[in-house]
């Protein structure tokens, strides 16, 4: 991380200043200080939800789960997903942590593929009602950036096929390996553990899913609205429907860049989408802005949590353990 997040920031300034008119770097003082704040909320606001999601199903399986410990998984996984890439995210951070917790792994899997099932859910509920509230649709870079997202999701559900393809073969003609056996014997025990938590939440957890879309989409309009918080705090009024559209599209087309954080790739997204609606004056300096309150601010802010947060616990660890030598002591 300590490595990996000043990188990406140089690389954040750097594309900023090529793309910017650099004496707009000296008027970032004419920012709205109350919109500004708005942002900084808005980028915080999905770390709750996102606990609230976790916090939700863990209640839901009566795991001895609370608030700030969900709270701790969120945090870790926003490092774990700035370091991988972003369709990876921090899914396995969280996964890992719910086996530690003592969840079997199929049912942990199936708690990290939830986010996305109610994510996907969402957006098929609020994108197409943002595009019938918007003309955004008719903008053409909408439509360039749509062809290229069906290509890029077509070759990778190809290269998923592939993949299951290659290890059908594999135990055709390994499958009578011990190795093979016993893969194949656990993966059962997970698809089991994985299949029967869905069914169970078919049965009896309906409601919970329907809380956790509704808080998906708290998430996804607070991440969407941080860059409309950022213009208007330089005076410029824009439609927010149509940024959540825009936005969507530069989020989804992150989804598909392989670098850690999607550095490089984000700030390049962001560009290519806004050209020619956000004026070219101040373009880098909102990008630069809305890159360092979605990703850079939220993973040096989570650094700094999870540093303060182990010092209190080693600090605990120290006074338990002089309070049990000092009790022995006096026996």
């Amino acid at each position: 991380m300590l490595i990996l997040i000043p990188v990406g920031m140089a690389l954040n300034l750097a594309i900023s200043f090529i793309f910017t008119d650099t004496s707009y770097f000296l008027k970032i003082q004419y920012f709205s200080v109350g919109y500004f704040s708005i942002a900084v909320l808005l980028s915080l606001i999905p770390w709750f939800t996102r606990a609230f999601r976790l916090l939700n199903w863990m209640h839901f399986l009566r795991q001895p789960f609370g608030f700030l410990e969900s709270m701790r998984v969120i945090i870790t996984c926003e490092l774990g997903a700035a370091i991988s890439p972003t369709a990876l995210g921090g899914g396995p951070v969280k996964a890992g942590y719910l086996i530690n917790k003592g969840l079997p792994v199929g049912e942990a899997a199936s708690v990290m593929s939830l986010t996305s099932v109610e994510d996907l859910t969402f957006f098929a509920i609020g994108v197409p009602i943002a595009f019938a509230l918007t003309p955004a649709i008719h903008i053409p870079v909408i439509g360039r950036n749509l062809d290229q997202i069906f290509i890029k999701a077509g070759w990778i559900l190809g290269i998923i096929l592939g993949l299951v393809i290659l290890v059908f073969i594999a135990d055709y003609f390994y499958g009578h390996l011990n190795f093979f056996r016993k893969m194949k014997r656990k993966l059962a025990e997970y698809w089991e553990d994985f299949k029967g938590l869905y069914q169970f939440i078919a049965r009896k957890g309906k409601l919970r899913f329907v809380v956790n879309v509704i808080l998906a989409g708290i998430q996804w309009t607070a991440y969407y609205m941080v860059v409309v918080a950022l213009i208007h705090s330089l005076g410029i009024q824009v439609d927010p429907v149509k940024y959540f559209i825009l936005q969507w599209v530069v989020f989804t087309l992150m989804t598909l860049i392989p670098t850690p954080g999607a550095t490089g790739g984000a700030e390049t997204s962001f560009l290519i989408i806004y050209s020619g609606i956000i004026p070219h004056k101040i373009i880098g300096l909102i990008m630069i802005g809305w890159r360092f309150l979605t990703f850079y601010f939220l993973n040096t802010f989570a650094i700094l949590l999870l540093s303060i947060g182990g010092f209190v616990r080693k600090l605990g660890t120290k006074s338990a353990n002089l309070s049990e030598n000092s009790t022995d002591l006096r026996e």
